[in-house]
């Protein structure tokens, strides 16, 4: 029978972190290193979460984290900027962003503070699986970082096609006995 260690409820362990983000990582670290879930159960042995996660496992999930984390940071941050072209491949690219320049940039303005905490959360998540020493604190902070992540950019995404469909609402329209024709009174109905 394997030993498992409890602690008492008034031993609160201390993990420095700040913030939501913070308060949720120190609450799934104390319950991961706390509590013991049992993951298999064989005929002489088992071996529960309070095990020793491998060095090698923490230190592959932490460098996948990171890499997430760079490229979610990096795409959030020229975003935000207004940094990403239109030609090339990172940022929101839907059928209302991409319909001309100002609203592409607009789109991934919006999208960018969204994706940018999604590469900090991913961040967190990699030190703090790699931190935690168990096998249930590794798998639980880098599966709620990573979905953390995923769901701040899918939000931030969201968020920048929205903004490009209200400014593609807000344009008006050219009658179609304009088109082309260069008497100038095209460029009076498209002033805003």
């Amino acid at each position: 029978m394997a030993h498992t260690m409890r602690l008492p409820h008034r031993v609160q362990p201390f993990y420095p972190t700040a913030g939501v983000l913070g308060t949720a990582a120190a609450a799934v670290a104390y319950a991961a290193d706390v509590h013991s879930v049992q993951l298999s159960a064989s005929a002489g042995s088992a071996a529960t979460a309070t095990d020793a996660a491998p060095l090698a496992v923490r230190a592959v999930v932490l460098v996948l984290l990171l890499a997430i984390a760079v490229v979610l940071g990096t795409v959030g941050f020229l975003g935000w900027r207004g940094r990403l072209a239109k030609d090339g491949r990172l940022g929101v690219r839907t059928t209302a962003a991409m319909t001309d320049l100002d609203t592409f940039l607009l789109c991934n303005r919006v999208a960018g503070a969204p994706t940018l905490v999604a590469g900090v959360i991913a961040a967190f998540a990699g030190t703090a699986a790699f931190g935690l020493p168990t096998v249930a604190g590794t798998v639980v902070a880098a599966v709620i970082g990573l979905v953390g992540s995923v769901a701040f950019a899918l939000a931030g995404g969201v968020a920048g096609d929205r903004a490009a469909q209200a400014m593609l609402a807000k344009k008006p329209t050219v009658p179609a006995r304009c088109a082309g024709c260069a008497c100038g009174g095209c460029e009076a109905l498209t002033r805003g």
